[in-house]
């Protein structure tokens, strides 16, 4: 079974070098599993930053961009006992 992931920025237009918080949940709730914030550069995603959920499935990073453009973010829980590995849909950033 796959949990619901979901992904939320603060903002989705920003000035270069601005701070934008993301947070993210994990229907699945395991305290302590792996959930990763990726973004997609040159064809595929890479890991940025990760960290445990906590117990209510939530996860929470920030991101600064130093280039203009549009970036664009998802979250990834990693496979556990009973959960297959899932992600976010995308959200897009725009860095002017």
């Amino acid at each position: 079974m796959s949990p619901q992931v979901t992904l939320k920025a603060s903002a989705t237009t920003v000035r270069r070098g601005a701070t934008v918080k993301s947070s993210g949940t994990v229907a699945s709730k395991e305290t302590g599993a792996t959930v990763k914030l990726q973004v997609y550069r040159s064809g595929a995603w890479t890991t940025i930053a990760s960290k445990p959920q906590s117990s209510t499935g939530q996860a929470a990073f920030t991101v600064s961009e130093k280039i203009k453009g549009t970036f664009t973010y998802r979250l990834l829980t990693v496979a556990t006992t009973g959960f297959a590995a899932a992600h976010s849909p995308s959200v897009k950033i725009t860095v002017s």
